[in-house]
């Protein structure tokens, strides 16, 4: 979808959803940027990550003082 514009039946609310967004683009309302995984505090909701990354993250979550 990403590469060819394409997509099967089962992607309809997908296909809503990207082309809303797409649109927004377009019309610079939205703008797509690239954020770092060291930018990202809730990423050890995501996969995991090394235990100070993970400290780090939930200290900055607010989910715990420091440890």
């Amino acid at each position: 979808m990403a590469k060819n514009n394409k997509s099967g039946s089962r992607s309809k609310d997908i296909d809503i959803k990207y082309l809303a967004i797409r649109e927004r683009v377009k019309e610079n309302k939205v703008a797509i940027e690239h954020v770092s995984t060291e930018l990202m505090i809730a990423d050890p909701l995501t996969k995991g990550i090394p235990p100070k990354n993970f400290k780090d993250h939930v200290v900055q979550m607010g989910l715990g003082s420091t440890m």
